[in-house]
């Protein structure tokens, strides 16, 4: 029987039920039109949209109800921790917060509205990584709620898709009209793909046709699935699956080998699947089209503010979205300056470090988690060098807060096992005297 302490903490009352709205809010893809600020409904039901690029994902709501959630339960404490994380990590987002809020000032001499916008958009994704250990959510309702959240949102997308076109609208000229009902459906949103196939391979400790339903539906996604980027995610998802696996079993080489061939296999099956669909099309493009002259500007941008950044300059006086960078760390030194976007960048390598050495030792919902977190948030930041994940609502506020959950477990973890090493330490200079 596991000692108690590899446990993960008992769940708050309530917090069973908890994980419903807060799975379901961080995936499901329902839009806000950010001009009425009003439930879009006609969007979910997918009929008549709001404009492309005037709506921002529900998950924006996901921090507030968080926030309420823990004042709720203890209205004298702060609804934010930071002893769940490595050391320095919240020193390096503090300084790159402060970076990013001078360059808001200079942004805001442009555009205030579109500027302070992003602004605490940004702030709002990053927010649940400190809000997570406050929640102490049930692990193992939580893993169920993400696999059924996520089968929910990729069922929606796809109707959608069939009901605007379907294949021939991702392949014709017009595909990109599709993204009038949910704003970066091809960029964004197939990252719930990711995660849906990530979590029906982790949960081992999940009810088995769950999980091979979430796959189906994953893999049948990927099958009309337009983004590369994304085909590309879901396969390294399968592998990074297969190289951490769950503890208490055999570390030998050959099983570790076994288990990652798996995930190969895995990871060939989904880009045969979308090879042979609308994807190997896109396979046949050239993967730096566009992308060499965005880089170039990103450059030029950066070149003329390093120190602050841009902030959240508008591109044009017709065009009032911001320069996409489509490269996360690019994002960071735009946003931010070379010192701001160094610092966060740091902060995530320290995050990514403790994820991968900070393992559960027991089997079950909290090693499910922590595998989970470190396949997603592997796939965010791989795919950070095409796309920008961690910052955008969808889907930077499900990530941030699932790395908060699985580091929330860690102290909970080691400081029991220092403890047992000391009194075994002293147990044995006893016996020598």
């Amino acid at each position: 029987m596991a000692p108690r302490w590899q446990i993960s903490p008992s769940p708050s009352p309530g917090s069973g039920f908890l994980v419903w709205p807060v799975a379901f809010l961080a995936l499901l893809p329902l839009f806000i039109e950010l001009g009425t600020l009003r439930s879009n409904l006609l969007a979910f039901a997918l009929a008549t949209p709001p404009e492309l690029g005037q709506a921002i994902h529900i998950s924006l709501l996901l921090v507030p109800l968080l926030i309420a959630v823990v004042f709720v339960r203890n209205p004298t404490v702060l609804p934010v921790a930071f002893n769940h994380l490595p050391r320095m990590v919240s020193g390096l987002f503090a300084i790159a917060l402060a970076f990013a809020t001078t360059a808001l000032f200079v942004a805001a001499m442009t555009s205030p509205i579109i500027s302070i916008d992003r602004h605490l958009q940004m702030i709002a994704v990053v927010l649940p990584l400190f809000i997570a250990p406050k929640l102490r959510l049930d692990s193992h309702s939580f893993m169920r709620a993400v696999m059924v959240a996520s089968n929910v949102g990729l069922l929606v997308i796809l109707a959608y898709l069939f009901r605007n076109g379907g294949l021939q609208a991702l392949a014709g000229v017009d595909r990109l009209q599709i993204n009038k009902a949910f704003p970066q459906i091809l960029v964004y949103l197939p990252f719930l793909a990711v995660i849906g196939l990530g979590a029906s391979l982790v949960a081992s400790s999940q009810w088995l046709p769950l999980r091979l339903i979430t796959a189906v539906i994953s893999m049948s996604f990927l099958a009309v699935n337009y983004s590369r980027t994304t085909i590309a995610l879901a396969a390294l998802a399968a592998i990074i699956a297969g190289a951490v696996p769950a503890p208490g079993r055999r570390s030998v080489v050959g099983n570790r080998a076994g288990r990652v061939l798996g995930g190969v296999v895995v990871a060939a099956i989904v880009f045969v699947l979308a090879s042979a669909s609308v994807g190997g099309d896109r396979f046949r493009e050239s993967a730096s089209a566009g992308r060499s002259e965005i880089l170039s500007e990103t450059l030029s941008r950066l070149a003329r503010s390093p120190i602050l950044g841009e902030g959240f300059v508008p591109r044009s006086e017709t065009n009032l979205k911001p320069w996409d960078t489509h490269n996360q760390f690019l994002e960071m030194f735009m946003r931010s300056g070379l010192l701001g976007g160094a610092c966060a960048i740091a902060a995530i390598f320290l995050l990514a470090k403790a994820l991968i050495s900070n393992r559960p030792s027991v089997p079950g919902p909290v090693s499910d988690l922590h595998r989970l977190a470190t396949v997603v948030f592997g796939a965010a930041l791989a795919g950070g060098m095409a796309n920008v994940y961690l910052t955008q609502l969808f889907p930077g506020v499900f990530v941030w807060l699932l790395v908060g959950l699985a580091l929330s477990n860690r102290r909970s973890t080691r400081r029991p096992q220092l403890a047992g090493q000391h009194l075994s330490a002293a147990r044995s200079g006893v016996a020598q005297r």
